[in-house]
Formats: C-alpha cells, sequence, structure tokens
C-alpha cells in the first residue's frame, strides 16, 4: 500500500542560501579567490561573505584561509549536495522519522542518506554504522547517537571507504535498516550506484539488515548508474519526493515496494 505523507507546512531547513550556493560555485571555478573578489562578484560587502564563509566552514563544507577559501569536499560531492537539496532534506527527515531510540542502522554513501543524522536529534542510543565521511559532522554534534566507521579503501569521488576490507567489517553487524542512495533505479536495473565498489558495499548493507529503506528523489525514477546493487524487490521502503511518475510509483509497488512520498 502507499504511503501518502503530507508535509504540515512548505518550511524546509535549508542546507545553505542562495548565495552561499553561489560562493560554492565561485569556488568550485576558481579555487583560492579572495574574499574581496568575490564580494564584487556577488555585489555585496566584505562582511557578508566572510559571514557567508564562517557558515559554511562550520558546516563542512569549506576550508577557510586568511582572506580566502577552497572547497572542503571533491567538486563533485558539493554538486550532488546541492542537486534537489530541498526534496533530498525532506527525504532525509523523513528517513530520520523511521527509527526508534536503540536502533542499529547502516547509512551508505549516499549525499541524501548523510544528511539523516541531523534530524535524529530527541532519539536515544541510536547505533550508526557507515562506510561515508560526509555523515561524521551531524553524527558528532548528538552525544545520544554512537557510530562505527567502516574501514578499508578511501574513494576520494564519493568520501567513502570501500573494498574488502569495508565489506568484511559490515558482515559483523546485524542492523534494523539500511539506509541506502543511488544513482539511479528501474524496475529493469533495480537499484544502481556508480561502481562496483559502492554496489558491493550496499549490497552487503542490505544483507546485514531487516529493511532496506531507499532514499531517493525523483530524478533518480528511470535512471540507471554503471553498476547494479540490489534488485528493487529487495527494498522494503522507498522514501521519494511528490513528483514520482505515477507509472513508475506503480511498477514499484509491483515489486512490493512500499512508497512514502513527502
Amino acid at each position: 500500500m502507499r504511503t501518502k505523507q503530507n508535509p504540515k507546512s512548505d518550511y524546509i531547513d535549508e542546507f545553505i542560501t542562495e548565495r552561499q550556493e553561489k560562493i560554492l560555485d565561485i569556488l568550485t571555478d576558481r579555487p583560492g579567490i579572495s574574499v574581496l573578489e568575490m564580494s564584487k562578484i556577488l555585489g555585496v560587502t566584505d562582511a557578508t561573505v566572510r559571514n557567508d564563509l564562517n557558515f559554511m566552514s562550520n558546516r563542512g563544507l569549506i576550508i577557510r584561509t586568511h582572506g580566502k577559501a577552497m572547497l572542503a569536499l571533491h567538486p563533485n560531492i558539493v554538486k550532488r549536495q546541492q542537486t534537489n537539496l530541498r526534496q533530498k532534506t525532506k527525504i532525509a527527515r523523513k528517513a530520520a522519522e523511521m527509527m526508534q531510540s536503540g536502533d542499529t542502522v547502516f547509512i551508505d554513501s549516499g549525499t541524501t542518506t548523510a544528511m539523516i543524522p541531523r534530524f535524529l536529534l530527541g532519539k536515544r542510543d541510536i547505533y550508526i554504522i557507515t562506510n561515508s565521511l560526509l555523515p561524521i559532522q551531524s553524527i558528532r554534534r548528538n552525544p545520544s547517537v554512537r557510530f562505527t566507521m567502516v574501514g578499508g579503501d578511501f574513494r576520494l569521488l564519493d568520501e567513502c571507504f570501500i573494498g574488502p576490507l569495508a565489506l568484511d567489517a559490515i558482515k559483523r553487524f546485524n542492523a534494523k535498516y539500511a539506509f541506502i542512495g543511488t544513482i539511479g533505479f528501474s524496475a529493469k536495473y533495480g537499484v544502481t550506484a556508480s561502481s562496483l565498489d559502492i554496489a558491493e558495499v550496499i549490497r552487503q548493507m542490505a544483507r546485514c539488515s531487516d529493511n532496506v529503506i531507499l532514499c531517493a528523489d525523483s530524478s533518480k525514477c528511470n535512471k540507471k548508474g554503471n553498476a547494479n546493487t540490489i534488485s528493487l524487490s529487495e527494498v522494503d521502503y522507498l522514501i521519494t519526493d511528490s513528483e514520482i511518475d505515477k507509472n513508475f510509483e506503480n511498477e514499484v509497488m509491483e515489486q512490493g515496494v512500499k512508497i512514502i512520498t513527502v
């Protein structure tokens, strides 16, 4: 049965402002640009740019140097983080609501799943196992959440650990939920990833979990990545936004997936 979630309001806690997003674009094209140059491009004061840079530095998006700034993450990740941000934030919030105090969960290296720990305040004794560096800053701000970082070979493009060591570590855990992301998914190809290494990690998390939760905005529908992870029939819940195509939605439900829209 399809579960329809009606938002209480149109308000959403945006990750960054539109101007801060422009700053990220500028830093992607011109690493090390000065505050003075950025203020001229944006048409705001130096003080405004510095305030924005301080805010983004505290969020782990950039690294401050004297009078300058640079991206803290690979430009590929920054771009992915800001794509469909409103939808991703709503999806992450809904995923966090599924957790109960005392749950053990996997969180993979997706940019949507990385936002889930931001919304765990008020829950106690949540235990997170992840191979991704992206959610660590949010996890560290919540003293009631414990976590294990899965080691292995570091993949810079995704800020995550992969390979035999990561897979061996994941096998040692049993989780209630595996929260996974995707490059694209469809009834034909199932859930896909950008690489075989990431696909193997997702498969192992799914095997060690009671429930697999796919967190994917509607732009991922009927698209595919380079590597197959799991079939849609192995997914228990899909959390997505209300823009999902109705015909595609029916195809997904035919695979036994429960859909939660936000």
